[in-house]
């Protein structure tokens, strides 16, 4: 519990640097441009990218500004993008929030490693995906949890193997390109 407390207040004091807050603007508009661009499997399986930048932000600057990062994302997908499509739910901005949480805790200040990708998105897989999205559309969609959730278990298990092979391959790439430019952190 004293290293998850420390790396939050390491990952607070990004919220001080010009350059942290500036990357993570970026992250937020291409996290919405990704929102556009996704492959459809099958008619209930759709394979989306923006996940990617959530995470990048909590490997580079840690839970607390992926968590922030997460919520703005939200709001500023919603202003942008989905406001014409229904009411704002903020359920799905607390999943966003928990989903920075989570890359946060697990990838910040560590070494990048497979089975670290694989642990991260099957939390996120476990808990966002499939725990909090599923209620929150129960919620909005009027249907039952047990009706949605075996759909969204399988599609979350088919999923699970893809997304965390590509989430290492960006992370390994971003990683070089910020230790090149000295946005990434010492020692791993």
């Amino acid at each position: 519990m004293r290293d998850f407390l420390r790396r939050f207040r390491e990952s607070a004091v990004h919220y001080k640097s010009i350059k942290a807050l500036t990357l993570c603007a970026m992250f937020i508009a291409l996290n919405i441009v990704l929102d556009f661009f996704s492959l459809q499997l099958t008619p209930t399986l759709r394979l989306g990218f923006g996940f990617l930048t959530s995470a990048m932000v909590g490997m580079l600057f840690g839970p607390a500004m992926a968590m922030g990062t997460g919520f703005a994302t939200d709001i500023l997908s919603f202003l942008l993008i989905n406001s014409r499509s229904g009411g704002y739910f903020p359920g799905f901005t607390i999943s966003a929030i928990v989903g920075g949480l989570i890359y946060g805790t697990v990838l910040y200040k560590r070494p990048i490693k497979l089975w670290r990708s694989f642990a991260a998105k099957g939390l996120i897989n476990v808990v966002v995906n499939i725990g909090l999205n599923t209620l929150w559309l129960s919620f909005t969609q009027g249907k039952a949890v047990s009706i949605l959730i075996i759909d969204r278990i399988i599609k979350n298990a088919c999923l699970w193997p893809i997304e965390s092979i590509l989430l290492f391959l960006v992370s390994v790439m971003v990683y070089k390109v910020a230790q090149r430019s000295g946005i990434a952190r010492a020692g791993v």
